[in-house]
């Protein structure tokens, strides 16, 4: 590397009084400045991506499809080199590929909204609600169909909530309402993504539930014992008895009850 001047001095050779109330035109110009000045004093400074998306960079390029490498070269001619663009290539093919499945989940989930208003149009009693999280994503959808509301009319005895936990491409909880009939077969009534485990989530999922229910209050409800649903549960369900699945108490039994024959035992209790 030749001498860089500042100024008409070397860099290496500046001082504080140098740098004192020193103008740059552009935003651009003061980080080429404070690249090289930190090449040259042999400290490393990375540029953050989320520092690129704040002037909409990164994703003008992605959403004009420029290819991922072009795309970093245009960065880098735009900074002044490589070395003082502030991050390297493969941050920039981990940010590219972020906003490639940002744009898919987006698409999904608007191809979902579509299906659902569809639904809504072609069967009366069919049921949506969704919520937006702060950037106007879809962070919380509830759905059930005709079927499920004459269930649940018929069935509301019992209860029965299910979740799991970020299985899907979209890393969201499904939680899945079902019940029994009087056929003991099983009977779905209603579906819900959700984007975390909060109260304030659930309380949200159960008071869309009972809203397409027509506020039908159930006689008992069986849960994973999660302390956000049992305290949403107490209060949105007051004379609902909360009780934990058996799948669950099988399982307490299996960590905590070491005896085999005491395992069976308590088993069988379970079904009396």
């Amino acid at each position: 590397m030749g001498t860089c001047l500042f100024n008409g001095k070397e860099f290496s050779k500046l001082c504080l009084d140098d740098l004192k109330d020193v103008y740059f035109p552009t935003v651009l110009e003061a980080e080429r400045f404070y690249y090289l000045y930190s090449r040259i004093f042999g400290f490393n400074v990375r540029r953050s991506m989320r520092e690129m998306d704040e002037n909409g960079q990164v994703q003008w390029l992605h959403g004009a499809q420029v290819h991922t490498n072009r795309a970093f070269e245009k960065l880098v001619e735009q900074a002044g080199g490589r070395d003082v663009v502030g991050f390297t290539i493969k941050d920039f093919y981990n940010k590219m590929d972020k906003l490639r499945k940002k744009s898919h989940t987006d698409r999904d989930a608007q191809a979902a909204m579509t299906w659902m208003n569809m639904r809504g149009i072609d069967f009366e009693l069919f049921c949506c609600r969704y919520s937006l999280d702060e950037e106007g994503r879809l962070a919380n959808l509830f759905w059930r169909d005709h079927q499920s509301l004459l269930d649940y009319k018929a069935y509301s005895d019992v209860l029965i909530m299910d979740t799991t936990y970020k299985t899907n491409l979209y890393r969201k909880t499904l939680v899945v309402f079902v019940g029994c009939n009087n056929h003991r077969a099983t009977v779905v009534f209603g579906f819900a993504l959700i984007r975390d485990e909060r109260e304030d989530t659930y309380k949200w999922v159960f008071q869309k539930f009972l809203e397409s229910m027509e506020d039908l209050q159930l006689g008992a409800i069986r849960t994973d014992g999660d302390e956000a649903i049992r305290n949403v549960v107490e209060r949105l369900m007051p004379a609902a008895r909360h009780m934990l699945c058996t799948w669950h108490i099988e399982r307490n039994i299996g960590q905590n009850v070491k005896d085999h024959a005491a395992q069976k035992s308590l088993g069988k209790m379970i079904y009396v």
